[in-house]
């Protein structure tokens, strides 16, 4: 009859390949490279000690990023298989953006620019280095399929501290091409040159307040 030692010699055979692959499913990792050129993202890591793989990152439905180099992560090995490796993570120590409250998110670039979704509802949206912001809608614009990008607010601010009012284009145009002055207690006629259609955007329009 075998004895304890030779049991637990035993037991230890069988279990060390799968102890072995327990610890090699998960491993940190370092970023080295990117090729966004493919369906899914590939990426060149470092992990354990001069190991070097090239595997798939996953990322989200609708959301994609190309990571800076030494952006650390995880990836995990399907049945500790280092063949058969997924990046689940990357994140960057030095241009995450920080200092974000309890139930905020945001996106963000290496640059600076961001969009972040505050605690009180607001939306803070910036560029980097004071260059544009840009909506754009792809299309040609006419009265027939009115391609446009709608403001939807009660009040909409053009430029930092801004005060002067509008005005409402149709209202103004109307007004000026019919107004007359009296001269004498006699009306006089209106506008020699009135303001033509054209003088009004087709591209910019704001409804009246």
């Amino acid at each position: 009859m075998a004895n304890l030692r030779e049991i637990v010699s035993v037991i230890r055979k069988v279990v060390e390949p799968l102890a072995v692959n327990l610890r090699l499913i998960v491993s940190r990792a370092v970023l080295d490279a990117v090729d966004d050129s493919k369906g899914i993202q590939v990426v060149k890591l470092s992990l354990l000690a001069g190991e070097v793989k090239e595997v798939e990152r996953m990322q989200n439905f609708g959301f994609t990023s190309f990571p800076p180099v030494d952006s650390e992560g995880v990836t995990v090995f399907v049945g500790g298989d280092r063949e058969h490796g997924i990046c689940l993570a990357l994140d960057h120590r030095e241009k995450r953006l920080k200092n974000l409250t309890v139930g905020q998110s945001a996106l963000y670039d290496e640059s600076g620019a961001k969009v972040w979704l505050k605690n009180d509802g607001s939306i803070d949206i910036q560029a980097s280095n004071d260059t544009k912001i840009q909506l754009k809608n792809n299309g040609t614009i006419d009265l027939v399929t009115q391609s446009k990008v709608n403001v939807l607010s009660p009040m909409v601010d053009l430029g930092s501290g801004t005060k002067e009012p509008v005005l409402n284009g149709q209202t103004f145009q109307t007004g000026y091409n019919t107004h007359v002055h009296t001269a004498f207690g006699v009306p006089t006629t209106p506008v020699t040159i009135p303001s033509p259609p054209t003088d009004l955007s087709l591209a910019v329009q704001a409804a009246k307040t």
